[in-house]
């Protein structure tokens, strides 16, 4: 079934993708790329080798849609969404079908591709969503196990957890005001009691704190764990890469 809207999507289309971001249940936020390849490069740089094919390529379709798909055997195993470039379904680098579970998140990528008019050709650089859920479908789902490794290791050396000397105030409390609502929703919330320097070196965190850690990490959907370890390079922090993903509404704590 095809579904008929109009390029680009709508103000409300966009806050559909925003919200499926947003939870542990859908699709991540924010960009991806190769799970080794983002410990060593910018956010550009993911996103090349995420499309080496097209960067650069001239536009080679006129019209973009996006159609629903029902379950079936050789299909998607639940309703899903797929963005059409002239009609024929889009794939993901991988040469994977890309069913997408929400009608805003295909939305939001196909708005993307619509959007490659410049003269420099196809920029997977503008293409953030694009790149997300190719990296969530191409390497997250085969190579999960590296993607946890590659986020958890942050935990020692969270940003977060450092502060300025105490004689540096103004810092210090600028630092205090940020950081302390997440040193607290992940005690209330969590059972996570972080330990915190103002000091250069690594943390070491109390036992049971880094277990339920790696239970938060563990217990996400492959989606989810994309946009988490994009927000924790970003960051340079797994605890507000937590909050971000975690928390659907703003401020802190499951009913938030």
């Amino acid at each position: 079934m095809m579904i008929a809207r109009s390029i680009p999507v709508s103000r409300r289309s966009i806050c559909l993708v925003q919200s499926h971001f947003s939870t542990s249940e859908g699709a991540a936020a924010i960009m991806g790329g190769h799970a080794a390849a983002i410990t060593k490069g910018t956010m550009d740089k993911v996103r090349e080798q995420v499309h080496p094919t097209i960067k650069g390529r001239r536009r080679f379709y006129k019209n973009v849609g996006v159609r629903r798909l029902a379950s079936s055997d050789d299909g998607p195993t639940a309703e899903a969404f797929e963005v059409l470039l002239d009609g024929r379904a889009l794939k993901t680098p991988g040469r994977r079908s890309m069913y997408l579970p929400t009608e805003g998140l295909a939305w939001g990528v196909a708005a993307e591709w619509d959007a490659q008019t410049g003269q420099r050709g196809i920029e997977p650089s503008t293409m953030p969503l694009m790149s997300l859920a190719a990296t969530w479908l191409d390497q997250t789902a085969e190579g999960r196990e590296l993607v946890v490794k590659n986020v958890f290791k942050y935990l020692h050396t969270d940003t977060v957890c450092f502060y300025a000397e105490p004689v540096l105030r103004v810092l210090r409390k600028r630092q205090t005001k940020a950081f302390r609502p997440l040193h607290e929703w992940m005690a209330d919330d969590w059972g996570c009691d972080l330990a915190t320097s103002n000091e250069v070196f690594r943390l070491k965190h109390p036992a049971e704190t880094v277990t339920r850690v790696k239970s938060m990490v563990n217990a996400l959907d492959d989606a989810a764990l994309t946009a988490l370890q994009c927000a924790t390079m970003e960051t340079k922090s797994l605890v507000l890469a937590l909050a971000l993903v975690l928390v659907k509404r703003r401020g802190f704590g499951r009913d938030a």
